[in-house]
Formats: structure tokens, C-alpha cells, sequence
């Protein structure tokens, strides 16, 4: 149906009234936009399709379910049917609502588990030392009562008067399927997160399936996906979030060009500027037993007296402490909070009373890992004995050392420059490849792309030290040359124009930082009817203030008081929003899940992040 040009600014004004008394992506004020004959769509926290059958419509997602009070706006009385493309909770939170609304569900096979296995799922899904960084922890607080319908991959089935066709779209979810459903005529293709917008992604942390793929698994699953439903020749492509748009194989030519330029940046490369150099003797490097690719550095003196500097595990610190040049490990130092760099500190302290040093940012996280939902992470805390700010200096037996902030591979890392005999040697951690190329790829480290922060001011700041030598935690001993640091500068610069061309976020870092909001403390272990604190921690990655409205989703029976925050947090700055939790006293032992149902700058977000409270 074509619109003059009268009736379509009048439509772009009432659109803009409405986003401003409302926010955009709210949609409280039932707007519903018709965007094929039956066809209308609901911004909710992700894109609702209601497709119109009469006084009864089948919807596609459901959202938090916001439109049920405003069916009437589009002559509907029931939704019958909802059919889900996977299960993150933008997607379907409001599903408990549109049973109890008398709605009938539809859910891909491949995403069963996360509708009515959702209590096994949170009971049994590992928390700590994940090696994997997919945000697999964007799922229901609890499951559905029943699915009325599973559908396979590429399974024709019909639910009221509307025939679909259901195919896998793997990338975004492992088990998201779209539906190809013809309407008035029309091929349609709801394809849930697989593409944004001609060229463009939702966020790029979905696609990271594996340990160090750098997106590679995701993305060739995401292009598989975009040929197999452009196979279909649809007139329309209706995202779960951006506007609708045709012409999918352009889009999707466009989207493999700026999605395959990420992946590429991140792929290790080799720079041949660096030399690989001999250990010094006045250190030692001792290897994992298993592949030879992790080391434990212990920095002796004459007289045996010994520094580690992340150590591994405790078998092997047990071979570094049967070395006869090593006496006794009197200090400790940790780049990370990885486990491959932390599981020998608490072998080490209790061996040698040993002293932990570390910069200030490490401390909570080591001292406070059930706050944090991180890779790699391990659940027993470690004391740490000094906290360094950002350039402070020590000296241990005659040796000068520095310790200083340098966010690359994770944001809570830190780095050790230590001057002998005239030379700098710089201990990296994880923060480089071998050799030159920083590793700055794994999403859910969180790894800032700023000019003033993550890998680009961990390159500035290594060319304003100039050291000679730097010792990674992974590749060995580099001889460097000052030249070598602008090619790090330049190239960590690299990511972010790719990145935007890619990411339909406000801020590039939005759509690269998982946990842009977060629950502190993310992990609660109790007995019931002790009062609880929880904030809500929200980084700005904006360049202007923006306000925050936060409402806590608890069990039946659980109070969070206040019930909804609403906090204007400064441009590039964390804002916590903090509740107190009432658990009720006769609450059973077992795992519970709060949920923080986000709105930012005027988009609702959904139940973006979520605490695990366990009572005992």
C-alpha cells in the first residue's frame, strides 16, 4: 500500500511524538506499525511481529509482552500462536504472560533446553573456569509450564490459519530458527538476530562460539545461514531488531564484507619486527607439562630468594621450588585473573607465606570471584597482600619494579616492568600474541575500544616506557625496538572503524562489551532470610549522560527495595544503581535468578543481566 507524501509525514510526526514521550524501542503507548497487508510490528525489547488472521493473530517473539493491553489498536482479541526464534531473554521473557493469556508456543528444537529445561540448565551450566566466552547466561530466570509445539529444521507446519517453515539460522544462537511464511502474498522471513540491517549485526560477543575462533564459528555459521534463507527469494526480511528491509543477498554481501574484516582483524598474525630473545639468567621459565605453551617466570637472586610471576598451577611451582637455584618464593605476581595464571598462589602462599602484589583493579576480582561472571574465572578467592596504583614502584633485592594498569586481553590486567642491569624487561601476561598483535578478541574479557583505555593505551603506554625486552606469558622473551610500538598503536587502533561498520549500536562498545550492565555481586551464597545488598551496574560507553531506569525481577515472594531506580550516569562512566534484597525466611534451598530489566537513553533493553543467589 503506497502512502503520499502528506500521509507519510504525518506519520513521521506521529512516530516522533511517540518515541518522545515513550523512548524509543518502549512502544507503552501501543504504536503498532503495519509493515506488510497483516502484518504489523510492536517494539517491545526486541521487534514483535503480529501477523492478523481474522480477530486472531500469530505473533513472532514476544518480547516482555507489552502489547497485549493494545491488540484492539489493530482489531485483534487473541494472540493464538507465538512462535519463538531463540532464546535470549529479549526475546521471550513476556512468555509466561502470553500463557497466562491463553497463547500457544512454538520453539526450535535446538533451543528446547532454554524453555522448559531452564532450572537445569542454571543448576548445572558451569560458572567458573569457563574456556568458552558465548553469553550463554542470557536465558529464562525459569522455565515455561509446556511448549505446545517443537519444530526441526526446515519443517512446514501450520498453527491457526498461518503455514510456516521453519529453518535454522545458527550464528547468533546455536539452535535460532527463522520462519518463511507467506502473507497476502508475500514471502516473509522472520530471522530473529541473524542480521540487523543490510551490513550490520546486533552485537558481534553473540558469534563467539569457541575458545580463541575470534568469531571465526559464528560468523561462518551466521553467512551459511544468510545464503540458506536468501535461497528462499524473500520480498521481506523482518529482524528481531532494526527496521524490515528487502533485497536480503545485497544485505548480506554487505554484512559478510564488515563481518569477515572483524574476524580477520582479530586473527592472530605475525609481525615481523619482534626477535625472539634468550632467557636471562637471573630468571628462569618453567612450562606447563601438558603443550609447553603456558610459564610460570620466577625471578631469582644469588643467594636463592625468589619472585614468581603467574604461577600456573601447583605442580608446576612444585618443579620450580625442586630447581636448585630456588630457595624459597618470598613474592608473587599475577598479570590476570585467568586460572592458567593464578592456580599456583595459593600453593605458593601456603608453602612460603608468600606476599601477592598486584595493581588495585585486580584486587576485588581475586579476593571476590563470586562477584564477577567472567571466562576463566575460578571460585576460591586469593588475598591479595599489596595493591599498586598505576605506575607505583617497589624494589625487591635490588631490583626496581613497576607495576601498571594495562587493559588488553581482559580490562583487570596489569603489567610488571622491571629494570636490570640497565635493561627494561616488560611483563605482558596475555596482553600480545606472538608476536605483535594484541589480544584484544575475546568479548566477555571485556576489552574497552578507546583511545585513552584497553589495547590502545596499553600500546601507548609501552612506547612511552620503551622497553627492551618484553616477556609474554604465552610466546616467550622479544627483543623490541621503539618503532615496534607504533605498529602495536596503529594496528590496536584498526578495530573500532571496523567494528562500526558492523555493530547497530549506539556506541561500538555496546555491542562488544557483553556486560555493559551487570549484576555486583553476581553470585550470592546465603541462607534464606538474610537481607541481601545487589547493584546494578551500568558503563556508559556513550559520549553524552544518559538515564538509567532499572527495575529487579525476583522470585515470588522475594522483595527488592527500591523496586525501580531511575539514575542519570555521565558520558564514559559506570553508574551502580544499589537495592537491597528481602529473602523471604521459609524460602527453600536451592538457586534462584533476579533479573535487572534495562532501559537506557530511552531503549528498553529488556532483563539484560541477571544474579545468581544460592541459599543454603
Amino acid at each position: 500500500m503506497k502512502r503520499s507524501s502528506a500521509e507519510f509525514a504525518a506519520c513521521i510526526m506521529i512516530l516522533a511524538f511517540a518515541l518522545s514521550a515513550f523512548g524509543a524501542g518502549r512502544n507503552d503507548a501501543g504504536l503498532f506499525e503495519e509493515v506488510s497487508p497483516n502484518v504489523f510490528l510492536f517494539r517491545d525489547t526486541c521487534n514483535v511481529y503480529i501477523i492478523r488472521t481474522g480477530s486472531t493473530a500469530v505473533a513472532i517473539d514476544c518480547g516482555d509482552a507489552k502489547f497485549l493491553p493494545h491488540l484492539s489498536q489493530i482489531g485483534v482479541k487473541n494472540i493464538d500462536w507465538v512462535l519463538f526464534t531463540h532464546h535470549h531473554r529479549d526475546q521471550c521473557q513476556g512468555v509466561f504472560r502470553m500463557l497466562d493469556h491463553g497463547a500457544k508456543i512454538v520453539v526450535p528444537q535446538g533451543e528446547q533446553r532454554f524453555f522448559d529445561g531452564v532450572e537445569q540448565f542454571w543448576q548445572t551450566e558451569p560458572i567458573y573456569k569457563r574456556t568458552w566466552y558465548r553469553p550463554d547466561f542470557f536465558v529464562l530466570s525459569r522455565s515455561v509450564s509446556h511448549i505446545d509445539k517443537l519444530v526441526k529444521d526446515e519443517e512446514v507446519f501450520s498453527v491457526g490459519d498461518v503455514q510456516a517453515q521453519a529453518v535454522q539460522v545458527s550464528g547468533h544462537t546455536k539452535g535460532q530458527t527463522a520462519y518463511i511464511i507467506n502473507v497476502g502474498g508475500k514471502k516473509l522471513a522472520f530471522t530473529g538476530d541473524l542480521i540487523y540491517a543490510p551490513g550490520k549485526l546486533l552485537n558481534f560477543y553473540s558469534l563467539q562460539f569457541h575458545f580463541d575462533d575470534c568469531g571465526r564459528y559464528g560468523e561462518e555459521e551466521t553467512l551459511k545461514a544468510l545464503a540458506s534463507i536468501a535461497s528462499y527469494n524473500p520480498n521481506l526480511v523482518l529482524p528481531s531488531h532494526g527496521k524490515p528491509f528487502g533485497d536480503l543477498p545485497a544485505a548480506g554481501k554487505e554484512l559478510a564484507t564488515n563481518l569477515m574484516a572483524v574476524v580477520d582483524y582479530f586473527t592472530r598474525k605475525e609481525y615481523p619486527g619482534w626477535t625472539q630473545a634468550e632467557y636471562p639468567d637471573w630468571f628462569l621459565a618453567f612450562k606447563d607439562s601438558a603443550n609447553n605453551k603456558m610459564r610460570t617466570y620466577v625471578i631469582v637472586d644469588s643467594q636463592g630468594y625468589a619472585f614468581a610471576i603467574d604461577p600456573l598451577d601447583g605442580q608446576t611451582v612444585d618443579r620450580a621450588m625442586k630447581d636448585p637455584r630456588v630457595k624459597n618464593i618470598e613474592l608473587i605476581w599475577t598479570s590476570h585473573y585467568h586460572f592458567d595464571h593464578i592456580e599456583g598462589i595459593k600453593y605458593i602462599k601456603q608453602l612460603n607465606d608468600a606476599k601477592l602484589y598486584v595493581h588495585e583493579k585486580l584486587v576485588d576480582v581475586l579476593q571476590n570471584p563470586l562477584a564477577y561472571s567472567l571466562p576463566c574465572l575460578i571460585e576460591e578467592p586469593i588475598k591479595v597482600d599489596r595493591a599498586f596504583k598505576h605506575g607505583e614502584s617497589f624494589d625487591w633485592r635490588g631490583i626496581k619494579f613497576t607495576i601498571y594498569d594495562f587493559p588488553t586481553q581482559t580490562y583487570w590486567h596489569d603489567g610488571l616492568l622491571a629494570v636490570v642491569d640497565g635493561k627494561k624487561y616488560f611483563f605482558t601476561g596475555d596482553a600480545f600474541y606472538n608476536p605483535g598483535h594484541p589480544q584484544n578478541d575475546n568479548c566477555r574479557n571485556y576489552c574497552p575500544i578507546e583511545e585513552d583505555d584497553g589495547a590502545v593505551a596499553s600500546a601507548k603506554l609501552l612506547k612511552s616506557i620503551n622497553p627492551d625486552f618484553l616477556v609474554t606469558g604465552h610466546w616467550d622473551v622479544w627483543q623490541v625496538k621503539p618503532e615496534d610500538f607504533d605498529y602495536l598503536i596503529e594496528y590496536s587502533r584498526k578495530i573500532r572503524p571496523l567494528a562500526e561498520k558492523l555493530i547497530a549500536q549506539p556506541e561500538v562498545n555496546m555491542g562488544m562489551d557483553e556486560q555493559w550492565v551487570s549484576c555486583y555481586p553476581y553470585r550470592t551464597v546465603t541462607a534464606a532470610g538474610i537481607p541481601l545488598p545487589l547493584a546494578v551496574r551500568i558503563r556508559n560507553h556513550l559520549g553524552i549522560a544518559a538515564k538509567a531506569s532499572v527495575e529487579l525481577r525476583c522470585p515470588a515472594g522475594w522483595t527488592a527495595v527500591p523496586k525501580n531506580i531511575d539514575q542519570t550516569i555521565d558520558a564514559r562512566k559506570t553508574g551502580s544503581l544499589d537495592y537491597k534484597l528481602t529473602v523471604p525466611e521459609k524460602t527453600a534451598p536451592g538457586r534462584y535468578i533476579i533479573t535487572a530489566n534495562v532501559i537506557f537513553d530511552g531503549t528498553d533493553y529488556g532483563e539484560f543481566a541477571e544474579a545468581i543467589v544460592d541459599i543454603r
